[in-house]
């Protein structure tokens, strides 16, 4: 973490949410268990655009995390709660293999 902030611990670069219903958690490709239906990959550090920022930056998985957007939540354990016209999307997305 000090590398990549340059000597300091950072930020949060990037947030992803994954979506994709055909993907799978199998450990042997960061990408595919990012885009697993409920995880979501974050990118800590200095952005190499600031003045001092890192080269690189860890990158982590999470499962099961909730969010919210203000005073809303929208994720629950890795599950898709609201709002409603969100939700009924995501329970769309069955699984595909």
């Amino acid at each position: 973490m000090r590398r990549a902030g340059a000597g300091q611990y950072g930020y949060i670069i990037h947030f992803t949410y994954g979506l994709n219903p055909a993907a799978r958690l199998a450990g042997a490709s960061f990408i595919e268990d990012a885009r697993e239906l409920g995880n979501n990959a974050v990118g800590m550090g200095m952005p190499w655009w600031v003045p001092g920022g890192g080269e690189n930056h860890p990158d982590g998985v999470l499962r099961r995390q909730s969010i919210w957007i203000e005073n809303e939540q929208i994720v629950e354990d890795g599950l898709v709660i609201g709002p409603t016209a969100l939700r009924e999307a995501a329970d769309r997305l069955l699984p595909l293999v």
